[in-house]
C-alpha cells in the first residue's frame, strides 16, 4: 500500500461475499462445539485376555481378547492389558513371549494376582516333564529336584529324637517317602531336615519351595525353615493345622527381598527343615515326599518381578496378608512406598481372622507402590501393588487378596466386609483409580476422552427360585408389579420340576405366569430343570440343562440366551454342555477365588472320587464361546438396609463400573418392607437420572458388541466398527471428559444422543462420533422407558432436506413414552405414528395428557413428547421452512428464515460460486483494458 491509496475491492470479491451470505448453511455444519483437531485425540485402550474383573475401568470399556490368535495379532492395538488370575498362570510359550515383547515395546500389563492358581500339584509337574504338548509346559521356569524322597540319604533328625526310614506304602509320588518316627523336645518340637552341608544348594533362581507333608496326629503348626551355611534363616509357620493321616501339599514363596532381617543366602543353602509343633515329649510320626523347587520363569516372576501366592490351604503366619480379627478401625492402613505416607485406612474389620498368602518382589527392580501395614506392629507389611519396568513398558501386580482391593462391588460377606477410606477426606478410597492414574503418569499415556458402554451404572434385577402361588408367597408377583410400576424388565432364571410342589399341583398357573412375562418383555433364562446341582447329581445336570431350555421355548414362547447354575456350582461337563448350545450367549457367575470369568473347583460328597473337576483338569486354553460374567453386585440376601444399597451404587460410580446386578431369590421379594426399600431406591435414582436399567441379555449383547469392536480415532472423530447386529434393541456408547457433538451411524446423521451417551439402533456396523464441548441440537436428552430399558430405539436419522429428526422407538403396548429433546427453536411440525399434532398450551397440560402430544418449553429450549405404545412408533420433528408453526400457548421469538437457493449439493454450489466469481474477474479485467 503506497501513496495513501485505498485497497481496491474488486467486483468479484463483492459478488462472492453476497453469494456466500445467501448460501443456506447445512444443519450438519452446526456441529455444536465440535473440534477441528490438528492431530488425533487420545484415548487409553484397555484389553483383557480371556477374562476381566471389570467390564469398565473408570468409565473405559475393557475389550476382550478371546483366544491366543487374538492375543498374537491384536495386542499391539492396546495400551493396557489385564491378565486376571488364570491368565497370568496358564499360558503357552507363545503367549508369554507375545506379552513380554509387547511390554518391552512400551505396553502396560496389569497382573491380578489371586489365590492358589500359581501352585501346581507335584503330579501336575511330572505330566509337564513327560508331555511336550502339555498346556502349562512353558508357564514356569522348570523343576529343580532336591529330593525325590526315595532314599534316606541326606535326611537327618534336626529337632527332637527319632529314626528316619523309607516307607514304600505311605507315599504320594514315586516309590517311597521318608518317615521320621520320633519324640518331641520338652518344648514340643520335632523336625526332619534335608542336610546339604556337604554340597550347599543354590536356590537363588528358585521362586517357590514345594513338598508333601503328613503326620499321624493333628498338628496345630507346621514350620518350614531354610538355613544358609552361615546359619541365617527364614521360617514359615503355616496354618491351619495339619490333619491326622492326611497328606498336605505345601508350597511357599522362596525368593524375595523386602524383609531383609530374615534373608538367608539362597545361593548357599545348608538345611531345609520340616518341623512340627506338638505336645511336649510326645511320640509323633512325620512323612515327607518329593521336596523340590520351582524355577523363576513366566510372566509373574520374569516380567512383573513378583513371586505370587501359594496355595490357599496353608498360609504362612509371618508373611501372610494378615488382618487381625476385630481390629479397631485405622489399625491397618494402605501406605505408599515409604511405608509412612498413609493413603487409606481400613475400617469395618470383622471378628474373624483374615489371612491370605501375599506376593513377594523378587528383587529391588520391582517397586512396591502400596503396602498393607499394621500400625500396631504385630504383622509384617504386605505388598498389595507393585510395578516393574520391563524394557520400555511396565508390569503391575495387584494383589486380589481382599474383595475391597479388586471387586466391582463392596462385599457384604461376614468374613470380608472390610472397607477402605481416603486418609485425607474420609470418603471411600479406590485402588483402581490410584492404579490408572499411576499408569498414566508413569507410562506417559495421554487421554483426551474416555469411551465406555455407559456414563452411569446400569441396574439389572435378577431373580431365581421356584414359582409359588401369590396367596402362598407373593414374591414373584411383588417383583412383577414393581417392574410394571417403574417400567423396567427383569431377568428371571427359571427352574421348575417335580421338586417344586406348587408347580406339580398348579402347572397351568405357573406356565401362565411365565408366558405372561414373555409377552411383557421380560427375560427368561435357564436355571436347570428341577434345580439339579452338580454337587448333588452331576450326571443329570447336562440333561436337565437341555430339558428346561426346551420347556421354556415350547411353553413360554422365548428362547433363553442366559444361564445360571443352581448354587453357582459348575464343573467341566456342564460348561461343555453350555458351550455346545448355540442358543446360549452368557453364563452368570459369582466372583470366586479364581476371578471373573472362571469358576471354583467343585467337590461333592455324593461322588465316589469326591472331585468333579480338579485343578489339574482345568483347561484354560478352552475356546470359550460364551460370555461369563459376575452377577451378584447387589446381593439382596446380604443387604438389609438402604444405606448398603446406596454404598453399592457409590462404589460403582467411584470406579466407573457398568453393571450392578441385583441377585436374589423369590423369598427376597415376599416381605413388603423389603419391596418398599427397593421401591424407594429406584424412585430416588430414576428421578435423579443417575442410573440406567436393563436385563442381563441386553447388557451382555451391548457390552460384547462394544468390547469386541474396533475403535480408532481420526482427528476429533471416534470411529467404531463392529457388529451391533440385533435389530430388536439399541446399543450404547458413552463418551466422558468431552461431549458428543454429532454422530453418523452407517453414514446417516442421527440425533439419538445427549452430551455423553449415544444410542445406536441395532443393525449398525459403523459409528462415527464427532467430539467437542457440547452436542449439536437437536438431540435426544432423555426418555423414561429408554432409561429403564423397556423401550428400544430401532431407527434414527436427520434429514437435511426437510430439516427433520426422526426416531423409531419400540414402545411397550399402551404405555406412554416420554421424550425430552434439546433444541434451538420451536419446530414447525411434529408427527407421532404418522399423525401430526399441535402443541398443547402449557406444561401442565402436557403432564396431565394421556394421549399423544407435545409441548415446547421456550425458556429451556426443550421439546416434550408423549407417544402411546402400540408397535414401533415413528416420531418426526421438523423445522422445515415455508410451513407455519402450529399453534402454541406461548409467544415465540421469530427466527430468521434464510433465502433458499435451488436444491443442490453444497460442494457443487460452491464450485458454481467460484466459477461465477472467476468469470466476473475476467470481465472486469477486460473492461479495464
Amino acid at each position: 500500500m503506497t501513496g495513501g491509496k485505498k485497497p481496491e475491492v474488486t467486483l468479484p470479491f463483492v459478488l462472492m461475499f453476497c453469494l456466500l451470505t445467501l448460501l443456506p448453511l447445512s444443519w450438519a455444519a452446526f456441529t455444536g462445539e465440535s473440534l477441528s483437531a490438528n492431530s488425533d485425540l487420545k484415548m487409553i485402550k484397555i484389553a483383557a485376555y480371556k477374562a476381566t474383573p471389570w467390564s469398565q475401568w473408570g468409565g473405559r470399556i475393557v475389550h476382550i481378547i478371546k483366544d491366543k490368535n487374538g492375543l498374537l495379532n491384536t495386542l499391539s492395538q492396546y495400551d493396557v492389558l489385564i491378565l486376571d488370575g488364570y491368565a497370568t498362570a496358564r499360558m503357552s510359550a507363545d503367549e508369554i513371549n507375545a506379552v513380554g515383547a509387547w511390554v518391552e515395546d512400551g505396553g502396560v500389563a496389569v497382573l491380578v494376582i489371586r489365590s492358589a492358581i500359581y501352585s501346581y500339584p507335584p503330579g501336575h509337574y511330572k505330566i509337564t516333564l513327560t508331555d511336550a504338548e502339555h498346556l502349562d509346559k512353558d508357564t514356569w521356569g522348570g523343576i529343580y529336584n532336591i529330593s525325590l524322597a526315595e532314599s534316606t540319604t541326606n535326611w537327618v533328625v534336626y529337632r527332637g529324637t527319632g529314626t528316619i526310614t523309607l516307607d514304600t506304602t505311605t507315599k504320594v509320588e514315586g516309590t517311597a517317602s521318608v518317615k521320621l518316627e520320633g519324640t518331641t523336645t520338652t518344648a514340643g518340637f520335632l523336625g526332619i531336615a534335608f542336610n546339604a552341608t556337604t554340597g550347599p544348594l543354590d536356590l537363588s533362581d528358585m521362586a517357590m519351595l514345594k513338598l508333601y507333608v503328613r503326620a499321624n496326629a493333628t498338628i496345630s503348626n507346621v514350620v518350614i525353615q531354610v538355613f544358609d551355611t552361615s546359619g541365617n534363616l527364614r521360617n514359615w509357620r503355616l496354618v491351619p493345622s495339619l490333619e491326622a493321616d492326611e497328606w498336605e501339599w505345601i508350597c511357599i514363596p522362596l525368593n524375595f527381598t523386602h524383609h531383609t532381617n530374615e534373608n538367608p543366602d539362597l545361593s548357599s543353602v545348608a538345611y531345609i527343615e520340616i518341623q512340627v509343633i506338638g505336645s511336649a515329649s510326645t511320640a509323633y510320626t512325620i512323612w515327607v515326599d518329593w521336596l523340590h523347587a520351582e524355577k523363576i520363569g513366566g510372566l509373574t516372576e520374569e516380567v512383573a518381578g513378583v513371586v505370587p501366592l501359594g496355595p490357599s490351604v496353608h498360609e504362612s503366619v509371618n508373611y501372610a496378608f494378615n488382618i487381625k480379627a476385630g481390629a479397631p478401625d485405622d489399625t491397618f492402613v494402605i501406605t505408599k512406598t515409604d511405608l509412612s505416607t498413609i493413603v487409606a485406612n481400613m475400617t469395618n474389620i470383622p471378628n474373624t481372622m483374615y489371612r491370605r498368602m501375599p506376593m513377594y518382589p523378587i528383587d529391588d527392580k520391582t517397586s512396591v507402590l502400596l503396602w498393607l501395614k499394621d500400625l500396631s506392629g504385630s504383622r509384617k507389611p504386605c505388598p498389595i501393588l507393585t510395578v516393574r519396568q520391563y524394557g520400555g513398558g511396565y508390569a503391575y501386580a495387584l494383589l486380589a487378596a481382599l474383595p475391597v482391593l479388586v471387586a466391582d462391588a463392596p462385599s457384604f460377606h461376614s468374613t470380608t466386609p472390610h472397607r477402605l477410606e481416603d486418609a485425607t477426606t474420609g470418603q471411600p478410597w479406590s485402588i483402581m483409580n490410584y492404579l490408572i492414574q499411576n499408569i498414566k503418569d508413569r507410562a506417559g499415556l495421554s487421554e483426551d476422552f474416555r469411551l465406555g458402554l455407559t456414563d452411569k451404572p446400569i441396574t439389572v434385577v435378577t431373580v431365581d427360585e421356584g414359582w409359588v402361588r401369590r396367596d402362598v408367597y407373593p414374591g414373584y408377583y411383588n417383583l412383577r408389579n414393581l417392574a410394571d410400576e417403574f417400567g423396567f424388565r427383569v431377568t428371571w432364571f427359571v427352574t421348575i420340576g417335580p421338586r417344586f410342589p406348587q408347580w406339580v399341583r398348579y402347572p397351568e398357573q405357573c406356565d401362565a405366569f411365565f408366558a405372561n412375562l414373555t409377552a411383557w418383555g421380560h427375560e427368561l433364562a435357564n436355571h436347570v430343570w428341577n434345580h439339579t446341582r452338580v454337587d448333588e447329581n452331576a450326571l443329570l445336570v447336562p440333561k436337565h440343562i437341555r430339558k428346561i431350555q426346551s420347556y421354556i421355548k415350547t411353553n413360554y414362547s422365548q428362547v433363553p440366551v442366559g444361564f445360571k447354575a443352581p448354587g453357582y456350582k459348575y464343573n467341566l461337563t456342564n460348561i461343555q454342555t453350555l458351550e455346545s448350545m448355540e442358543e446360549l450367549e452368557y453364563v452368570a457367575l459369582a466372583e470366586g477365588l479364581f476371578g471373573f470369568g472362571l469358576w471354583d473347583e467343585v467337590t461333592s460328597y455324593k461322588v465316589p472320587s469326591g472331585i468333579l473337576w480338579g485343578l489339574c483338569n482345568m483347561r484354560y486354553d478352552y475356546a470359550y464361546r460364551l460370555f461369563y460374567l459376575p452377577t451378584s453386585q447387589m446381593p439382596l440376601g446380604s443387604i438389609s438396609i438402604s444405606e448398603e444399597m446406596e454404598e453399592v451404587l457409590e462404589w460403582a460410580e467411584l470406579n466407573g463400573f457398568a453393571p450392578i446386578v441385583w441377585y436374589g431369590h423369590r423369598g427376597h421379594w415376599d416381605d413388603q418392607t423389603d419391596v418398599d426399600r427397593y421401591r424407594q431406591f429406584l424412585t430416588t435414582h430414576l428421578a435423579a437420572d443417575d442410573i440406567y436399567m436393563a436385563t442381563l441379555k441386553w447388557f451382555v449383547r451391548a457390552y460384547v458388541a462394544l468390547a469386541t469392536a474396533n475403535i480408532t480415532v481420526s482427528g476429533s472423530t471416534v470411529i467404531v466398527t463392529g457388529s451391533f447386529g440385533h435389530t430388536d434393541m439399541h446399543y450404547t456408547i458413552a463418551i466422558l471428559d468431552m461431549a458428543i457433538a454429532s454422530v453418523k451411524v452407517d453414514g446417516v446423521l442421527v440425533n439419538t444422543h445427549n452430551t455423553h451417551l449415544l444410542y445406536v439402533p441395532g443393525g449398525a456396523s459403523r459409528v462415527e462420533i464427532s467430539l467437542g464441548t457440547e452436542p449439536t441440537k437437536p438431540y435426544l436428552l432423555w426418555g423414561n422407558y429408554i432409561q429403564t430399558g423397556w423401550a428400544q430405539i430401532l431407527g434414527a436419522s436427520w434429514s437435511e432436506a426437510t430439516k427433520s429428526m426422526t426416531v423409531e422407538v419400540d414402545v411397550p403396548k399402551d404405555r406412554l413414552l416420554i421424550l425430552k429433546v434439546a433444541v434451538d427453536s420451536m419446530p414447525t411440525n411434529i408427527s407421532i405414528g404418522g399423525t401430526t399434532y399441535v402443541s398443547v398450551p402449557t406444561k401442565d397440560d402436557f403432564d396431565r395428557a394421556t394421549t399423544n402430544c407435545w409441548y415446547y418449553d421456550s425458556t429451556n429450549k426443550l421439546i416434550y413428547i408423549k407417544a402411546r405404545g402400540h408397535s414401533p412408533v415413528e416420531i418426526t420433528i421438523s423445522w422445515a421452512t415455508g410451513m407455519p408453526p402450529p399453534p402454541s400457548g406461548e409467544e415465540e421469538e421469530t427466527s430468521t428464515t434464510w433465502p433458499q437457493l435451488p436444491a443442490m449439493r453444497p460442494e457443487y454450489l460452491l464450485l458454481l460460486i467460484i466459477l461465477v466469481a472467476a468469470v466476473m474477474a475476467v470481465l472486469l479485467a477486460s473492461r479495464k483494458r
